[in-house]
This record gives C-alpha cells, structure tokens and sequence, in this order.
C-alpha cells in the first residue's frame, strides 16, 4: 500500500543536509527516511529507497538497499545502540562504511524505529573489527565473501573460511577455467552436486546442457539404456552437453563397463562430471570399482569435507542460512545465540551441510525472538545432540565367577552386619544354615577361618610310616 504523503517532519528536515549517510527504518524494516547523502551513496533515488522493505540477507543482492540494514536484534536490545558496517554497491567495488544503529522514539515516526547513520571516509575492504565472532561481523563478512566470488565464479552459496573450504574454493576456480572432466567426493549431504553444477555453470559452455542420472536410485539397466540412447542422441545432433552422474560408486559393474565403452569411442567425447560418496581410485585398489573407468573419472577430484571436521564454518554457515530465510519468511533473525552455536559446534551433523541448512529453515520458523535460541530448534537436533553426548556404549568383558562372587560377598557383608555378627541370626536372613554361612563367610574373607574341633581333627601320625626297628 502507498504510503499518505506528508509534510517532512521536523527531525528529517535537520537531517536532510548532512553529509553523513542518514536513513530510517521501521520495526518491519521499511524505509522511511533517507537523505541525499544516502540515495548518492547507494546510486538510487528517494523514491525507489521509500518503497523498499530491506532484508537482513546478504544472499538478496536484488536490493543494493540491504547494505544497510540494520541488526533484527536492535529492536529488542534494551541498549538501543549498535555498532557496525554499511556497504554499497554502486561502483564496480564494494565500498564500506562504519555506521551505528539507534533505536529512535520520535513522534512523526513509529513507535520504534532505527535511525541509520554512515559516517567516516569510503572503506574499500570490511572494516577490521576487534569481536570478530561478533553476528553483526558475521553479517559483513559474509557479504565480503559472496562479494569476492560473485565475479569471478558463483561460489556464493559455497561459505566458509576454513583451510577446506579455501581449498575447495580454488580448485573450483582452476577447474571452471578448463573444460576436463571432474570427480567430487565426499560424504552425503556436503553440496557435492551444488559444486558440479557450478563448475558447469562458471565454464560457460553455449548451448549445451547438462543431464543429470541418479546412479543411486535407478538400476542399472535403466541406466545403461539412459547412457545410452543419451550418447546416441548426443552423436546425431553434435551437441556439447554434460553427464551429471550421482553417486557414481552406486554404479553396477555392468554399467561401469558399458559407460566405459563409451568413453572409448574414436569420433565421440563423452563429457561427465560425477560425484561420489566414496573415492573412486581407493575403491578400484579394493576391487569395488573398474579400474579404468576410475582413471578415466579422476584426472581432476575435489574432495569435501563432512561439515564435523569443518567446525570452523559453522557460524559462518548458520548465518548464511539465517540470511537466506530472511528473504523468504516474513520476520527478520539477526543471528543464532551463544547457546545454539555452541550446541552446533558439539553436535556432529551426520547430514552435514544439508541437516543444518533444514535445521536453520525449521528454527526460523520458529523463532519467537529476532535470534535463534535453542527452544527454536527442531527435536530431532535435541535427540540427536542427547545421543551425541551420550556417546557410544563400549562392550565390556564379564568375568563371570568373580561377578558372583562379589555379589555373595557383598550379601553375606550386609547380613553379617544387620544382625550385628550373630552368624545365627546372618544365616537365617540368608536362607541358609550356620555351618554354611561360616564356611561362606571364611571363603571370602570376612570372617576368620574357623578352628576344627578335636573330634573333627584327624591323627595324621595314622598315614604315617613307622620307622624300621
């Protein structure tokens, strides 16, 4: 709905003809406000700034006005103010800006809004903040990532700042430059197929598609036949399109051997990317896959990492699904609480990147709060954290007579000192008689071992020899 014209208010007329970079958003992060100095910087007009509704989302690049929203958790801060960083987009480099964020309680606006305000010369990098685990650094920085890698290659939705993900990342930029066939491998649900499709995408192939084949969940018949008449129709029409093989390891034998033949045809290049959940070379050294055909496939691999050994990109991961909410629900999260990332961190994501990412979705929803806090979380991560920590039973080895025997042992104690060392009164508690307990009790220990009587003493000089005369 079209917002009533109005006269200025008085605040926004003082506003106006400041060089600072001035804006004003309401609770639901519309804009309200914004002065020459603003529209300039973002290289857009008044008009377009005031019909606009920002998102906390680094992942909507559709607006350049999201640089500069503010943090969702001001609006419930009791402190009112927020530092951070506003970026804008308006020249071929992203330029930055310190800003500071302050609820404001003015009459001629809403009962709560924010008052944006960028100050300080153009940054042409993110700002070095001291709190790097801050959320609002989380924010910067990942809109410092998306940035880097938006021109070069669509590395956006691949996050991360640990020694792996660096790793994956420039093997990505070396093999979009090339035209080769590649293996990526790595546990399930770790963006193996996100990554295949973007070195498809980035290689810029005209007129050529790329066809995936689920190796997993089809037979192999079916599969041969799909190969086939694929590479058949691929022949008649000189096409350059790709194979998009899953789970190749998935594979028969018989389709590995009729997939290989087809690699071998003299006047026809069979193009693949295929992805594993398992190292093709390490499975044809055991047997479980033809050799040649795991040669063909692993002239270039990528190997991902599942997301329990990448616990450095954890935060950086959250955020980015956080962010990428944001653009399709309606609230607006600012980041995760302490409690929920340190449960992240402790939780070991059998589903990797996939189960975050459904764990984010499910606790955004769910949110009450411009946080996520652990309440929010679905109870399959609870169960699933429970049994983490509960860890894994260990088989022990039983020695069954020294098991019973301390068992008695301990019977025959408590006995014994319920009936104050009446070995009458123990035997009767014990079901049995006082000649046994006695005997019982000697046998382990807890009693002297009783003296024979006389009568019961056998002459052992009887068994004796006697000596010759």
């Amino acid at each position: 709905m079209a917002r009533k014209k109005t006269r200025k208010p008085k605040l926004t007329r003082l506003l106006d003809n400041s060089d600072q970079i001035i804006a004003i958003v309401d609770e639901d992060f519309a804009v309200l406000y914004a002065n020459a100095a603003c529209c300039h910087w973002l290289a857009t007009d008044e008009a377009e700034l005031l019909s606009t509704t920002l998102h906390y989302s680094s992942s909507d690049t559709s607006k350049p006005a999201n640089g500069i929203c503010p943090p969702p958790a001001l609006l419930e801060s009791p402190e009112f103010h927020s530092h951070g960083a506003i970026f804008s987009d308006a020249v071929e480099k992203r330029i930055w800006k310190n800003a500071s964020f302050t609820r404001i309680n003015d009459p001629t606006f809403p009962l709560t809004s924010i008052l944006i305000v960028g100050s300080g010369p153009d940054l042409p990098a993110l700002p070095d903040h001291a709190d790097t685990g801050s959320p609002n650094v989380l924010h910067s920085l990942l809109s410092e990532i998306k940035q880097q890698h938006k021109q070069k290659h669509s590395l956006a939705n691949w996050i991360g700042e640990s020694s792996s993900a660096k790793k994956v990342r420039r093997q990505l930029n070396a093999i979009a430059s090339n035209v080769a066939d590649c293996l990526i491998f790595g546990p399930a649900g770790c963006g193996k197929e996100h990554l295949a499709r973007t070195i498809f995408h980035e290689r810029n192939l005209d007129n050529a598609d790329l066809i995936p084949v689920h190796c997993s969940i089809a037979d192999g018949q079916l599969i041969q036949n799909s190969i086939k008449e694929w590479v058949f129709e691929q022949r008649s029409k000189e096409t350059n399109d790709w194979l998009l093989l899953l789970d190749i390891d998935r594979l028969g034998q018989e389709a590995q051997a009729e997939l290989l033949g087809y690699t071998n045809l003299p006047d026809f290049h069979l193009r693949i990317l295929a992805t594993s959940q398992n190292d093709l070379e390490e499975l044809a050294r055991a047997g479980d896959f033809n050799q040649e055909l795991a040669s063909y496939l692993t002239v270039q691999t990528i190997e991902v990492q599942p997301l329990a050994k990448r616990t450095q990109d954890i935060g950086l991961l959250a955020q980015f699904f956080i962010e990428q909410n944001n653009q399709n629900f309606n609230q607006q999260i600012q980041c995760c609480s302490d409690d929920v990332l340190e449960a992240f961190y402790e939780y070991h994501w059998p589903r990797n990147i996939e189960e975050l990412s459904q764990t984010l979705k499910a606790a955004h929803d769910a949110a009450k709060k411009r946080t996520i806090e652990l309440d929010d979380l679905p109870d399959a991560f609870h169960h699933g954290l429970s049994a983490a920590r509960i860890g894994k039973f260990e088989p022990t080895t039983i020695q069954l007579d020294d098991y019973l025997a301390s068992i008695e042992k301990e019977l025959v104690r408590r006995a014994l000192k319920q009936s104050k060392n009446n070995k009458s009164k123990a035997a009767e508690l014990l079901g049995i008689n006082r000649a046994k307990l006695l005997r019982r009790a000697a046998a382990l220990g807890l009693i002297d071992q009783p003296e024979k009587s006389k009568k019961d003493q056998i002459d052992e000089s009887a068994f004796t020899e006697a000596d010759p005369d």
